[in-house]
């Protein structure tokens, strides 16, 4: 009888350690690789992949390692899937490993060589010539180009070359900078790049390039430029209210839960919980008197179409607007349901816009609530600079809600 019980236990733990096993498999890859809760793992992974970016090794992609000149352009190459291009600078033999994709990223013109007619393949990256390729990358992709006030503390050691590069991919949210102790922000343009760092500055330009083309901007005629008519002075007129025409955060919805789901199904079919989600921003929004289906906009752009490549946060966070990311890597905030994460984005939302209490009966589930100036921003194009450190971050919102209306 003693046997038979020992091996009924037996039999019991083989099958426990069986099933355990099986759990631990799928995560046991990415745990043991060295990416695995780094600050930028989120953009290490959306670049890994992509097959942008290859290991050294089974999970080794040393994060930390200095990326060269020719590493950067042959990421950018296949980030793009660049046509082959001419040999063209001396210190690159077209034996080289990364020719042929520094010789596509060249074709392109995305990026350029020395005067002296070298490429410095295996010269480290500066963040300044990142930003530089960067930029050129998304004029090859056609995405329009707007240049942001650059207010980085070491702005005068940023090079005249390089400046409109800088501007423009701080305009896109792609170039962030680096925080000091009295608040203030450095770009600093001669720091070398590491791997991490180059996986972030792509994941960024793709993003900014797939938000270009979901909000229908690609390929649109620009009108010429006309100069105006000469004219007597007028009189002076009175001060125009610098928000006038600009869209509340307060009011009612106008779109429905049915048809913000579909919009978003149709970028990303796959979409975790979506009708449950736009469900939630309709009848949140109307408890909270916050347009719900513009904040489902704003969902879409902090989440990337809730596909949460490059995101800051998971699905099973159920944080919609990237509640508690308040610089690079950080996880953000947790709510325990869609219901829940909707709330807290709405109520976040009300605190920017207005100084109401939240209604009557309603929990306060925003952590961060307190620390919002309340109607600070009673407009949606009042977020840029606020909800987001990206002066077209409103605006960018709206464009979204413009698509999803039609």
């Amino acid at each position: 009888m003693k046997r038979r019980k020992v091996g009924l236990l037996g039999c019991l733990l083989a099958t426990c350690c069986l099933f355990y096993s099986t759990e631990l498999s799928a995560s046991a890859k990415e745990a043991t690789d060295d990416i695995t809760g780094i600050t930028l793992e989120n953009d290490m992974r959306f670049v890994v992949n992509r097959e942008i970016m290859q290991g050294y090794s089974e999970g080794v992609y040393q994060p930390f390692t200095e990326v060269t000149r020719g590493q950067f352009a042959a990421f950018l190459a296949r980030a793009l899937k660049l046509p082959e291009g001419e040999p063209k600078f001396s210190d690159v033999p077209q034996t080289a490993a990364l020719a042929k994709e520094i010789y596509a990223a060249s074709k392109a013109e995305i990026v350029n060589g020395y005067s002296n007619g070298k490429f410095g393949i295996n010269d480290k990256i500066t963040r300044d010539q990142m930003a530089q390729m960067i930029d050129n990358a998304l004029v090859h992709l056609n995405v329009t180009r707007t240049e942001a006030p650059l207010n980085f503390a070491d702005e005068s050691s940023i090079s005249q070359y390089f400046k409109q590069a800088v501007s423009r991919t701080v305009f896109d949210g792609i170039v962030k900078g680096y925080q000091n102790k009295n608040g203030t922000y450095e770009f600093l343009p001669k720091k070398t790049a590491t791997r991490a760092e180059a996986a972030a500055f792509i994941t960024r330009m793709i993003h900014t390039h797939e938000d270009f083309i979901a909000q229908g901007l690609d390929n649109q005629p620009v009108p010429p430029v006309q100069e105006p008519p000469v004219t007597e002075p007028k009189p002076e007129l009175p001060p125009v209210d610098p928000h006038e025409g600009h869209l509340s955060i307060m009011g009612n919805s106008s779109v429905s839960a049915a048809k913000m789901a579909a919009y978003v199904k149709a970028k990303n079919p796959n979409a975790q919980d979506i009708d449950e989600i736009a469900a939630a921003f309709i009848e949140v929004g109307q408890i909270y008197g916050v347009r719900g289906d513009i904040a489902l906009a704003q969902s879409i752009l902090e989440t990337g179409w809730f596909k949460y490549e490059g995101s800051a946060v998971t699905p099973d966070q159920h944080n919609y607007g990237g509640l508690g990311v308040t610089s690079n890597g950080m996880k953000g905030n947790e709510f325990a349901t869609v219901r829940e994460g909707v709330t807290a984005q709405i109520q976040h939302l009300m605190a920017y816009a207005s100084t109401n209490e939240i209604p009557k009966g309603e929990v306060l589930v925003d952590q961060r609530f307190k620390w919002v100036t309340r109607g600070k921003a009673p407009h949606w194009e009042d977020l840029s600079m606020t909800w987001a450190m990206n002066p077209n971050y409103g605006t960018r919102i709206l464009s979204i809600y413009e698509q999803m209306k039609k």
